[in-house]
């Protein structure tokens, strides 16, 4: 048995010892899901730290149908001081921060997401008691990446809360796809 693909010749065969032979390309769900348009990065834009713990961006899959799996996190600070990042499963949004709207990775699908996400230094969240991950960060940029496994269903959240030394700063971005 073989499969064609009608252009390139056989893709993929069955071998006399019953051994499945295949000639393919292997891409990221991230990468099919950008070609398809559902692939989008959100960020808080540079937070100035007050010296204690404070949420600075909130993100909750509104998508009814779909889940959310979150691809990768970059953190950007200017702090020799190692500001302390959290990371916190289904913390309630309660009030404050700024609402911003996640980018499509691929321009020509417009920017249409069903993910709510507030950031800034007023955001106020509830508690939680799913602490996902938490780090230092050393001044400069960091990329946590988690390769789609951390999903969120329909009204699962996520929110990153930071504690660094006054005055500095720390910027979060968020690379998902549904």
């Amino acid at each position: 048995m073989q499969i064609e693909d009608g252009l390139t010749g056989r893709t993929a065969r069955i071998t006399k010892n019953g051994q499945l032979e295949t000639s393919c390309e292997v891409i990221t769900s991230e990468l099919f899901n950008s070609g398809n348009g559902n692939s989008y990065i959100v960020g808080n834009g540079v937070i100035t730290m007050s010296g204690n713990e404070e949420s600075v961006l909130y993100l909750k899959n509104m998508s009814q149908t779909d889940t959310l799996h979150i691809h990768s996190v970059m953190l950007s600070t200017d702090s020799s001081n190692y500001p302390y990042v959290s990371m916190y499963i289904n913390k309630d949004y309660i009030s404050g921060g700024e609402m911003v709207y996640p980018i499509n990775l691929n321009s020509s699908f417009g920017d249409d997401s069903l993910t709510m996400c507030y950031f800034g230094d007023s955001l106020t969240c509830g508690s939680s008691l799913t602490n996902m991950l938490s780090c230092y960060v050393d001044a400069g940029m960091s990329n946590l990446d988690f390769g789609g496994s951390v999903i969120l269903s329909y009204n699962d959240s996520l929110t990153f809360t930071v504690n660094g030394t006054s005055n500095e700063h720390i910027s979060i971005y968020i690379r998902f796809y549904y």
